[in-house]
């Protein structure tokens, strides 16, 4: 945890301070205190007369946080210090360094190192000298802003390890160097080749950079501008000369004007200027010129002319005559006001016959409230201005059945208010609902009871008893069949397909064949395809046509055939 300083200067300094904030002029060489303690030496040499410096111990403000912000992390205490200069109310800076010392606050080690805060908040260590014995720190400054004068804690004398940080630079070398001001690695850049950043052209310079392979300090150069060879083209002027001019800015063959005559563009007249011009026969630049007006000017007066408030009459060069106030006379009323729009009234003047014109305010409004207006919840009367009256609540009687509710629809009822006779009305719920099944209900699956209201209950599937024929299926028509649930009686048909022919094929003797169904006693044709053309040599096909016209295809071998005489 850092401790933070706010330096209390004693009532002496302050004094000190107060002249510090008058700024004191430079007029000497000798050590000069600007304020707060600070001390500046020869500050004739380094600023033109009339400069005023000052420096102030800083314990609020922005600058100080920014300060604060930069050294916070290593500080044990620190003082920040603010010193300007100014010339004319106008900043300035020394042309050189100034020696500036710096007191050091009562409770400070002799381990002190002294920044230099930008406003960007970076911060750059400056060489200095601890004076113990005059309790100052001593310092060469080319600059007047923020310093910031910090106690590392430590005391002079104690053994200190020294922590080199990021490289720093300048110009031709860098090192690395500790808060202590000891410098480390010191050595000339490494620089890199040299790489262009902005090629030259014939009218402009270019530019190249290198960058050292150590510190990363970068290096830039200009690069001259190219051989150019002029172009001089068309004419340029002003009103005096002519010249050419190239576009890298080079002029040439530049000289004065060399006029033609006069040549008249505009007449003069009485009451007009005229305008002449003539051209250089070199360069072709037009000079212009007025020509004044001819002869005398005698005015001729018209019509009258007149504003909101006078009356003249004008000469057409601008010349005004007769000027003078309106003589009104009086009002006349053009518009009647009524209470809800304004009326007009105007008067004319006797000389110049301007006619003014001004508003008449609406009459005086009366309030006249008619019948009464209600919403939901209160009523009123009202002016046609929209002006309210007798606002009140309701007063509502008691409530009326204006329909009584059931088990199926609401009801209604309605109060009307005894004042305005405003009627308000109200839905009465439904009458609680009892369910009443009654029978049982059925489809082909299920059965249940049914209320009124369409509340189902008892839903269950059907349970079926055997199936009773009610009809035999044969050969030639098919059946019937039913079975009913035992619980709600509903009753389930089914058709029987029709009894398949079951035939006996016989042969005759002449071998012809012939088959004759066992259970209806039917018989069929049967027709002998022969056995030559098909895949099972050596036995005949025979093709039945049944009954319905269908057929079937039979090998000698599949039928069940004896022979027989028909």
């Amino acid at each position: 945890m850092f401790k933070r300083c706010v330096l209390f200067i004693t009532a002496i300094i302050m004094v000190v301070s107060l002249v510090a904030c008058q700024k004191t002029p430079v007029t000497n060489s000798a050590p000069t205190d600007i304020g707060d303690g600070v001390v500046v030496y020869q500050v004739d040499s380094a600023f033109e007369e009339g400069t005023k410096v000052a420096a102030e111990v800083l314990t609020t403000g922005s600058v100080y946080e920014r300060a604060q912000n930069a050294v916070q992390e290593e500080a044990v205490q620190f003082a920040v210090f603010e010193i300007t200069a100014a010339k004319n109310n106008a900043a300035v800076q020394p042309n050189g360094p100034v020696k500036v010392e710096f007191p050091i606050p009562d409770g400070y080690s002799n381990n002190l190192v002294l920044y230099y805060v930008s406003e960007s908040g970076d911060k750059e260590l400056q060489q200095t000298t601890v004076d113990s014995a005059k309790k100052v720190v001593s310092a060469e400054l080319s600059h007047f802003s923020t310093y910031v004068l910090v106690d590392l804690g430590e005391q002079a004398d104690a053994p200190h390890d020294h922590s080199f940080g990021e490289w720093k630079y300048a110009p031709d070398s860098h090192w690395k160097e500790c808060r202590c001001g000891q410098k480390d690695s010191t050595a000339p850049h490494s620089f890199g080749d040299w790489i262009v950043t902005e090629e030259a052209t014939a009218t402009a310079e270019g530019s190249k950079s290198r960058t050292c392979s150590v510190c990363g300090y970068s290096e830039s150069q200009i690069i001259p501008a190219l051989s150019h060879t002029h172009t001089f083209d068309t004419w340029k002027s002003d009103s005096d000369s002519h010249w050419k001019e190239c576009g890298c800015g080079q002029k040439d063959t530049a000289a004065s004007h060399n006029f033609g005559d006069w040549m008249v563009t505009k007449e003069a007249t009485a009451t007009a200027e005229g305008s002449k011009s003539r051209t250089c026969v070199e360069c072709g630049y037009q000079e212009t010129a007025t020509i004044p007006m001819v002869t005398p000017h005698s005015h001729t007066f018209g019509g009258w002319k007149s504003n909101a408030t006078s009356h003249w009459k004008e000469c057409n060069c601008g010349q005004k005559d007769s000027n003078a106030s309106h003589s009104f006379g009086d009002w006349t009323v053009t518009k009647e006001a009524t209470e809800s729009a304004e009326g007009s009234k105007s008067r004319t003047c006797s000389v110049c016959s301007y006619k003014q014109t001004e508003t008449i305010p609406m009459v005086p409004h009366t309030h006249t409230f008619g019948d009464w207006k209600s919403n939901a919840t209160s009523h009123w009367k009202e002016c046609n201005c929209g002006q309210k009256d007798s606002n009140a609540s309701h007063s509502f009687g008691d409530w009326i059945v204006t329909e009584e509710a059931t088990e199926s629809a609401e009801g209604s009822k309605s109060r009307t208010c005894s004042v305005c006779s405003y009627k308000q009305t109200e839905t009465i719920p439904m009458v609680p609902h009892t369910h009443t099944f009654g029978d049982w209900k059925s489809n082909a699956t299920s059965h249940w009871k049914e209320c009124n209201c369409g509340q189902k209950d008892s839903n269950a599937s059907h349970s079926f008893g055997d199936w009773i024929v009610t009809e035999e299926a044969s050969t030639s028509a098919e059946g019937s069949r039913y079975r009913t649930c035992s619980v709600c009686s509903y009753k389930q048909t089914e058709t029987i397909p029709m009894v398949p022919h079951t035939h006996t094929f016989s042969r005759t003797s002449a071998g012809l064949k012939k088959g004759k169904c066992d259970i209806c006693g039917k018989t069929m044709p049967v027709y002998n395809l022969g056995s030559e053309i098909y895949d099972r040599p050596g036995e005949n096909l025979w093709l039945v046509v049944n009954e319905n016209g269908s057929y079937d295809w039979y090998y000698e071998a599949d039928v069940n055939a004896t022979v027989e005489d028909y």
